[in-house]
């Protein structure tokens, strides 16, 4: 069974989209960075990550358990504010105050540079063109209008999301909680309805399809 899941996959490996798979389970994750990416991986061991056309992953779907998750844009941004560009970064790669990422795109962010200083960054670079952290995430889960994946959770009820893979799939492991952001609610970061707007904009698509509200706490 394993040599013909292997041959089913055989020069299914390039692509656009990031992947992890896990044969055994006929499991198939479209990974989104900064929406519990870490923790869907360490969840489950043997994964596969690889990459993989949208259309390829779609026509999975009858035979796979094919799923994703999302997260609010406003806060993904914040997350990934705080951890690759504020004072207080702490993800890999940091060179110079800065995560390398940043740097291999030309997008002209420094160390301790303002949020706000950030977002008019982020705004300024399309999907195409900017680091896969910021990117935004219909930009990867949706193609011609409809969803590559049938099932896409949200990091906001993340618990009960993952027991419904879980549960497609016979399993009961639980999810780690990696990389996950503490402190300041999201909303204090946007200090102007201009400000909120402007991501409201660059995350339209994501607002749009998963029905995101930006949340005053």
């Amino acid at each position: 069974m394993v040599f013909r899941l292997k041959e089913q996959f055989k020069g299914l490996y390039k692509g656009d989209t990031r992947v992890a798979i896990w044969e055994q389970h006929r499991l198939l994750y479209v990974r989104i960075p900064k929406s519990a990416n870490s923790s869907v991986l360490a969840a489950i061991d043997g994964a596969r990550k690889c990459r993989m056309s949208g259309g390829k992953i779609a026509r999975m779907n009858d035979q796979w358990t094919c799923f994703s998750f999302v997260r609010n844009p406003w806060s993904r941004l914040v997350s990934s504010y705080r951890q690759k560009a504020s004072t207080d970064a702490t993800s890999k790669r940091i060179v110079d105050g800065v995560y390398q990422g940043f740097v291999d795109k030309g997008m002209p962010i420094r160390a301790n540079m303002s949020f706000e200083e950030f977002c008019e960054v982020v705004c300024e670079f399309p999907n195409e063109k900017i680091d896969k952290h910021l990117q935004s995430q219909a930009y990867t889960l949706i193609r011609n209008g409809k969803a590559i994946v049938p099932f896409i959770g949200k990091v906001e009820h993340m618990n009960a999301d993952w027991k419904t893979v879980m549960d497609k799939v016979g399993l009961n492991n639980e999810l780690p909680h990696i990389n996950q952001t503490s402190g300041q609610h999201y909303s204090s970061y946007f200090t102007s309805d201009a400000l909120i707007n402007r991501i409201a904009d660059r995350y339209a698509d994501d607002i749009r399809y998963f029905e995101y509200d930006f949340v005053r706490k």
